[in-house]
């Protein structure tokens, strides 16, 4: 017997992310390994309609340590329908089926083709039924393998294959075309029938695969057998049937069934299960050595590639002017490049010499033949790079970057970024306008060494250019990129979502069964360390070697559920989704199918199936485009001081960057400008928390400090004093450096080599360049470009092992120099472990400074009133015009610009339906902001598009018949060719936001009165009122008789669905009911059973008295006709107009409060907080702005005196929730005085509050309290610029951290919820 058989249709967990449901759960390098150590053949991994684990196959494979033949195999489980079945997809009657059909790739010309096949699937991929559809037609396989047949082979898949499909329906003609359709397309030898293993109890596939056996027979097609893995063992089959019944709504298949032998088999396994479908051993063994036939047949495949660097489509008409002729043997790279025999080389070379010759016009004073013998060093990295790079041109890649950046700027209608990382310490970056700051200034060179970007002597990486951009141009600049270079040879890069441990629980909880409070609360456990989750073995057992210590409360908690830490484990870290990076865009070479394949993203974009880093692996070539507000602020008050005349066009968006806002257009040093900056809203790096508390310790007054505030927000040690603190010390007395230095121990001859470094950072490692040049310097440690390099890397990643590596080679080297262990302890544990966290490059740090100088040249120069706007406006996301844009706005930052521009003197008017444009409009000569529409809630680009349509309105009344009446023409036409016209997207709901917005304040601020008229307009008063009417009459509590109303109740409550007993015996129109013995059987006896008739109305059967619909209606008939005519009493009509109006008001408005009605609309409170007028005092809250911006501390003691502590002396404050960020615990608050604070919770703290408490038979329902809108009041203390952090003691005034403010009564006194409804405890921080 045959004892290996090839597996060659195997799911990973790739299945689910592309399926965008759960699916596999299989780990590639695991099954892969479990297959060589199982002495299986080959392992082929076969994703659904997937090319994505490929990379990991290989990669894995490359990774055993193969001592026997072994076949790894690229597949894919494909869909295969024929475009007649797909358009079925727009039937009424029928459906298309989406048939799974097996593919393995046999050579390297079967992956391209793989690739292609892939592609085309996913290009026409779209949703049907719920599900995304990626079918392949028939004609695919036709156009791609059918002309080039004999690299991929095909197999009939599962029993949703198609041919299994006609084995099930008995469907002869159709099998037999299905399989001579194949034989043609693949060729006889390389298509397959597929069997599959089963339990005695799955009679379809034992059917299938005595169908198909005997079809082998009769027709001599090879046959196998495969196993459609989608867990690796029968121990992991809990954990599947888990993940599947942990999407929202379960799961529709039977876990149980569906997947009971999909997993890994022995070959005694799978042999022993293919007895249960009647094969024997001579059967088993064919089908196992013709799997092995296959893994035979597969050729060497090497997935990965050298960089493949793009070049330009065409070239321009050129000619280089050989300027600099006489330096050319001087500098040999000018020469080779000027007269090199590639065209692409020689237009390279005439782009620098125009660069060079637009330069010196502008500065003749420059010194020519430093220029030219800095670019000669350049282009030596360039040419060298080449040959390490096994002969790709690389001058390319600067030629494809500057197209890409002319590009953005023109077709894009971007503005580009000064510059991004190292990329700016090359001159020829700025030569070919790819940067804008000229790394040979004698101001900036120390920021700019040449060799950060590129360098042959570190020639593990190509050049990596990364390139700024408009927030809300993405799209736009990637067409452009696309339209230019080829729709098939540019795509964006698919990233893939991973399970951490708080979502790897709460899929466990929900595959569990265990309720989401309870998840929600273990997830709070978890704790969060410098923006890095704990992971679930680090909470249970910590963590040493990161300084995480484990969790007990976690611990005990966890174990209270059976089976979920288990489960939680094996889900943690597995890939359950994609996404589209933010910035990583590759530029190919060749054809896409040269290196990997494409799919689509949720969003609509075209991705390549490869991550990142597996893209590079194949041989892509990325860019990176990071879109940033800073750009698109810049560019909204480019665009407004364009339309005010303050500035004047200059032909193109380039031209009137580079007049007022290039690097040397730029003020740098004015005293004036640089006492704004701390005023100033959103200065780009400095409008976080840790960029204020830069601003506000360091106090920048130049480009040096701010370059430097830059560095050092980012740097942290775990204790004692912070950099920030440090350099501040340091820069007012250089002696603490030099103190602290000979406190530590360093030699004085060795403190002279750190200040050759230091001295010009006041002391302090703030860049990775400086770490770079201390490490290579021949007396320090002597590292070569390469070794600081892989420091720089490893320290910004704090890869443990790593760090531990390059800490050696420091001391060892360090002692090689003659350093003494001080000075290298001091190195190490002083000044490079502040950029352990965190640390930016010195280039990037002024790069970025520069950008945030820009800004400051604005706001600066010009009325502040447009730079206000213009952050409003970005904040706002008003002028996005991205197709798929988020309708989300960012509440807390369009509440945060306004308010910060209030400070500066800049009101923001509420919108005005008539004036309002999208986007907010600066009224310079008021010192005022209009609000634009496109910030009010609800509104988008069509909605306003429709209000633009009728204005101007006269009234509220013409915008309300307007929007009601007119039609709106579309792109699309009727059968007769007429075009269709559609409804106004204003709808009621919109009209209301734009009421409650204040649009109409213009007509009249009685917002109240307006809403009230539109309820009339939309619910016309009834003249008559009919029993379809009744229910909600008596709902609104209208006034009628009290008998006959009880008579109408009666019959509704007994004839109801719960009391239905069956149709009558006698007459099939009729129904009978019981009349339960509670209340209505008493009641029918004493009013109504005398006047019916037993057995024909009403009859008795065991105990129960049943009664007859239709007589009991009959016997009903005259109270209920004489509440009928009650009802259109005159006066019971008008009762119900009235308060059905005042109801349909009530539920339009949500609140009365008109103060909420704007913070609802707009974020912001135009006239007064809704807090407005309250006893602040009463309730001992205070305005955030009054209290000390660092936390003060009351000492107590006990009784004796001789213990003594410090506690936080805590406040109040008040505000209007704006939004929340779950993951990070906090909220941002609207407070009383207008600030929008960060309040800050601990996890328990935050869970015990944000969570919905369910209504029980003990307590009503208590929604999240830390929803958008709740008014709280909260205890704690301020912890900074813009935070607060809550907190209270067992023993304070403040018993609660947070009480809810449930109304606010017309005496201004509160209405306050102290506790939560269950009464639970959060608990405690500590006794005070």
């Amino acid at each position: 017997m045959i004892d290996t058989y090839t597996t060659l249709h195997c799911h990973s967990e790739i299945s689910s992310a592309v399926l965008r449901f759960a699916d596999a759960i299989c780990h590639i390098k695991d099954s892969m390994e479990w297959c060589y150590e199982n002495n299986l053949r080959g392992y082929a991994i076969t994703d659904h309609q997937s090319c994505s684990g490929y990379v990991t196959l290989e990669q894995s494979y490359n990774a055993l340590n193969v001592e026997r033949p072994f076949q790894h195999i690229f597949g894919n489980e494909c869909y295969l329908i024929s475009q007649d079945e797909d358009n079925l997809r727009f039937s009424e009657n029928q459906r298309p089926y989406y048939w799974h059909y097996l593919v393995n790739v046999l050579d390297p010309e079967g992956l391209k083709q793989m690739y292609e096949l892939s592609a085309r699937a996913w290009l026409r991929s779209y949703t049907y039924k719920g599900l995304l559809r990626r079918p392949n037609f028939y004609s695919d396989f036709e156009e791609v393998v059918g002309n080039n047949p004999g690299h991929l082979v095909a197999s009939t898949a599962c029993v949703s294959g198609y041919l299994p499909h006609c084995i099930l329906t008995d469907d002869v003609i159709n099998g037999d075309k299905f399989i001579k359709w194949n034989q043609q397309v693949f060729g006889k030898d390389n298509f397959y029938l597929e069997c599959q293993p089963c339990y005695s109890d799955n009679e379809e596939q034992i059917k299938v695969n005595k169908a198909l056996w005997k079809i082998h027979e009769e027709k001599n097609i090879p046959i196998i057998v495969t196993t459609d893995a989608h867990y690796q063992r029968p121990e992991d089959r809990f954990i599947h049937t888990t993940f599947l019944k942990s999407k929202d709504g379960g799961d529709s298949r039977e876990p149980e069934k569906f997947y009971k032998t999909t997993y890994l088999f022995t070959p005694q396994e799978l042999r022993e299960s293919l007895y249960s479908s009647g094969f024997n051993d001579n059967q088993i063994d064919t089908m196992f050595q013709t799997t092995n036939k296959i893994a035979d047949k597969v050729q060497p495949i090497t997935i990965k590639k050298t960089t493949r660097v793009p070049s330009l489509p065409s070239l321009p008409e050129f000619e280089i002017k050989h300027k600099y002729k006489e330096y050319y043997e001087k500098y040999p790279l000018l020469k080779y490049y000027a007269n090199s025999s590639d065209l692409k080389e020689q237009h390279f070379y005439y782009e620098i010499e125009k660069g060079l010759i637009d330069l010196f016009k502008i500065h003749p004073e420059y010194n020519l033949d430093e220029y030219l013998s800095r670019e000669n060093l350049e282009m030596e990295q360039i040419f060298g790079l080449g040959k390490v790079f096994k002969g790709e041109r690389m001058s390319d890649y600067f030629t494809v970057v500057q197209k890409v950046i002319d590009l953005i700027w023109s077709k894009g209608d971007s503005l580009v970024g000064i510059g991004r990382g190292s990329a700016g310490c090359y001159l020829t970056n700025f030569l070919l306008g790819i940067t804008g700051i000229n790394p040979m200034l004698e101001d900036v060179k120390e920021f700019y060494p040449w060799w950060r970007f590129c360098s042959i002597a570190r020639s593990e990486s190509i050049f990596d250019i990364d390139i700024d951009v408009q927030s809300f141009k993405k799209e736009q600049i990637i067409k452009a990129i696309k339209d230019y270079f080829g729709e098939r040879k540019v795509c964006q890069c698919v990233t893939w979502g991973t399970l951490s441990s708080k979502t790897a629980l709460e899929k466990a909880g929900k595959g569990l069964g265990i309720p989401d409070e309870s998840i929600g609360f273990l997830k709070s456990l978890i704790k969060v360390k410098r923006g890095k989750i704990y992971s679930l073995k680090d909470c249970l057992y910590g963590n040493p070697e990161k300084g995480r210590e484990k969790v007990p409360e976690f611990i005990k908690e966890i174990n209270k559920y059976p089976d979920l830490l288990r489960v939680a484990l094996a889900f943690e870290g597995m890939i359950v989704s994609s996404g589209v990076h933010a910035g990583a865009l590759n530029v190919l070479k060749e054809d896409f199918t040269e290196t990997g394949s494409l799919m689509v993203s949720s969003s609509g974009s075209i991705v390549s199936q490869f991550d990142l880093h597996h893209a590079e692996y194949a041989g892509d070539l990325k860019f990176d485009l990071l879109s940033i507000d800073c750009l698109q602020t810049i560019r909204a008050e480019l665009d407004s001081l364009l339309a005010h005349n303050y500035i004047k066009w200059q032909g193109s968006l380039r031209k009137t960057y580079n007049r007022y806002l290039k690097y040397d257009s730029l003020e740098l040093s004015q005293p004036k400008m640089w006492d704004l900056l701390p005023t100033m809203l959103n200065a780009f790096q400095y409008d976080t928390m840790a960029g204020k508390q830069a601003l506000r310790k360091i106090q920048p007054r130049n480009v040096t400090e701010l370059t430097l505030s830059n560095g050092l927000m980012r740097l942290q040690v775990e204790n004692g004093e912070q950099p920030m603190d440090k350099y501040v010390r340091y820069r007012k007395n250089i002696n603490d450096w030099y103190k602290d230095m000979d406190d530590f121990g360093v030699p004085k001859d060795e403190q002279e080599i750190l200040k050759k470094y230091l001295l010009i950072y006041s002391g302090l490692c703030i860049t990775q360049s400086t770490t770079m040049a201390i490490l290579m310097d021949k007396n320090v440690c002597n590292f070569t470009m390469k070794e600081a390099d892989r420091a720089r890397k490893c320290i910004a990643k704090r890869n443990e092992e790593a760090l531990k590596e390059t800490e050696e080679k420091l001391y060892l080297k360090g002692k090689e120099c003659g350093r003494s262990k001080a000075f290298l302890d001091y190195l190490w544990k002083v000044q490079i472990e502040m950029s352990k966290a965190y640390a930016f490059d010195g280039s990037h740090s002024h790069e970025y400074s520069i950008e945030c100088i820009q800004e400051m040249n604005l706001y600066f120069k010009f009325p502040k009133v447009f730079w206000n706007c213009a952050v409003v406006t970005t904040q706002s996301q008003s002028e996005d015009e991205r197709e798929r844009s988020s309708n989300t706005k960012n509440y807390s930052k369009i509440a945060q610009s306004i308010y910060k521009a209030k400070e500066n003197n800049v009101l923001v008017d509420t919108p005005d339906i008539n004036k309002s444009e999208l986007s907010f409009t600066p009224l310079v000569e008021e010192d005022k902001i209009l609000f634009g529409l496109g910030g009010v809630t609800k509104i988008n680009r069509d909605v306003y598009s429709d209000i633009l349509s009728g204005r101007p309105y006269n009234s509220f009344k013409e915008f309300y018949d307007y929007h009601k009446t007119h039609k709106f023409p579309t792109n699309e036409v009727d059968e007769s060719g007429n075009v269709i016209y559609r409804n106004s997207s204003v709808t009621r709901s919109i009209m209301i936001v734009l009421i409650k917005s204040g649009c109409f304040n213009y007509y009249s601020t009685d917002r109240v009165s307006m809403i009230k008229w539109l309820v009339t307009w939309e619910f016309p008063a009834k003249t008559e009122l009919s029993t379809s009417n009744l229910p909600k009459a008596l709902e609104l509590g209208c006034t009628f008789s009290p008998t006959l109303v009880k008579t109408y109740k009666f019959r509704k409550y007994v004839l109801s669905p719960q009391f239905f007993y069956k149709k009558n015996d006698n007459f099939k129109s009729k129904k009978d009911y019981i009349l339960e013995p509670k209340f209505a059987r008493p009641y029918f006896e004493e009013k109504y059973i005398d006047k019916l008739t037993e057995e024909k109305d009403y009859y008795y059967e065991n105990d129960m008295l049943i009664v007859v619909d239709k007589s009991l209606d009959k016997v009903l008939k005259p109270e209920l006709e004489a509440l009928s005519k009650e009802m259109n009493n005159e006066n019971i009509i008008k009762e119900f107009n009235k308060k059905n109006w005042q109801n349909e008001y009530l539920n339009l408005v949500k609140t009365e409060n008109q103060e909420m009605w704007y913070f609802d609309t707009v974020s912001y409170f135009p006239e007064k907080h809704v807090l407005w007028g309250i006893d602040k005092n009463f309730y001992n809250i205070q305005d955030y702005k009054d209290l000390p911006q660092e936390p003060q501390f009351i000492e107590k003691s006990d009784k004796s005196g001789k213990r003594t502590w410090r506690i936080y002396d805590l406040s109040k404050i008040a505000g209007c929730v704006l939004s929340r960020q779950d993951d990070k615990h906090y909220l941002n608050v609207l407070t009383t005085d207008g600030k929008v604070v960060i309040v800050r919770f601990n996890a328990g703290q935050y869970a015990y509050y944000k969570r919905d408490i369910a209504e029980t038979d003990e307590y009503e329902a208590d929604k999240s309290w830390l929803s958008r809108g709740s008014i709280l009041i909260i205890s704690g203390y301020r912890g900074g610029e813009d935070e607060f952090v809550v907190k209270k003691y067992r023993n304070s005034i403040y018993r609660h951290s947070v009480i809810k403010v449930t109304n606010i009564n017309p005496d201004r006194s509160l209405d306050l919820q102290f506790d939560r409804i269950d009464k639970l405890d959060e608990g405690d921080d500590n006794n005070a």
